[in-house]
């Protein structure tokens, strides 16, 4: 069973998902590519410090006189059903988790204090998805009690198979890839190698050359990381520059310098 079929049976059931792993292993592209396919609402919340509690679920606004409550899209997926996906929770402070803990209870059921503490029951097919990368500089653990919200937990890792089929054309960089990896594991190398990241590799290699794709990889990672990073982009330049010709036929969109120049 794939993860999409994993996500249908969750909405099916009304349980909350949470999906971790280390960035750049496709826990976004698969949410969106679900409610693609199922042409579900999306509503994505950018978790971070400076979310403000009292207008997660709408503004209050003043006209003629009159107040008037206007729903954010927040609101209107959790009364009209679709996706609520909050994207890296573990980034939000206290204060905002314990809204999102009361909104992911199994009660299914909200109060929102700008409409005079009105409540109501979370549309049956209104799905709560969250997503994060454990152990990610500036986050914070997760309350247990917050984790427990949700029934369906789901691991992405990097996928071999994934990515063999993203970088088809160059498989050396999957070899850069397992390098770095490794140098990331034992602590020589602070910034993980995201699957997007040997893409952009390979689509600069064939557009723009080999020696600029390495220059833009490279510059990806923290100034104090790029002498490592380079050795073992260097060792394996040769393989680069011949996959890189034999996908595209040795032509640059911009053209390499002159060494002789």
């Amino acid at each position: 069973i794939d993860d999409v079929n994993i996500l249908r049976y969750a909405m099916a059931t009304q349980e909350n998902t949470i999906i971790f792993g280390p960035t750049g292993t496709g826990k976004t592209m698969c949410v969106e590519a679900y409610c693609a396919e199922d042409q579900l609402p999306l509503v994505v919340v950018q978790c971070h410090g400076g979310i403000d509690p009292s207008v997660l679920f709408g503004l209050s606004k003043m006209a003629s006189g009159t107040s008037s409550f206007e729903e954010s899209e927040i609101t209107q997926v959790m009364r009209y059903g679709g996706v609520l996906y909050w994207d890296e929770v573990n980034f939000t402070p206290a204060r905002i988790n314990a809204v999102w803990q009361s909104v992911a209870d199994a009660r299914r059921q909200v109060t929102i204090q700008e409409l005079g503490n009105m409540s109501f029951d979370l549309h049956p097919n209104c799905q709560i998805i969250a997503t994060y990368n454990p152990g990610y500089e500036g986050t914070r653990p997760l309350n247990p009690a917050f984790k427990n919200r949700f029934a369906t937990k789901l691991f992405f890792d990097y996928s071999r198979e994934v990515e063999e089929r993203l970088v088809n054309k160059m498989p050396v960089l999957l070899e850069i890839a397992d390098r770095l990896r490794g140098a990331y594991e034992s602590g020589d190398v602070e910034t993980p190698v995201a699957t997007n990241m040997l893409v952009e590799f390979q689509d600069h290699a064939i557009d723009l050359g080999a020696a600029v794709a390495e220059m833009i990889f490279v510059n990806a990672f923290a100034e104090h990381e790029r002498a490592a990073v380079q050795k073992h982009v260097e060792h394996l330049r040769d393989r680069i520059s011949e996959e890189r010709n034999d996908a595209c036929g040795g032509d640059d969109l911009i053209p390499e310098e002159d060494e002789d120049a």
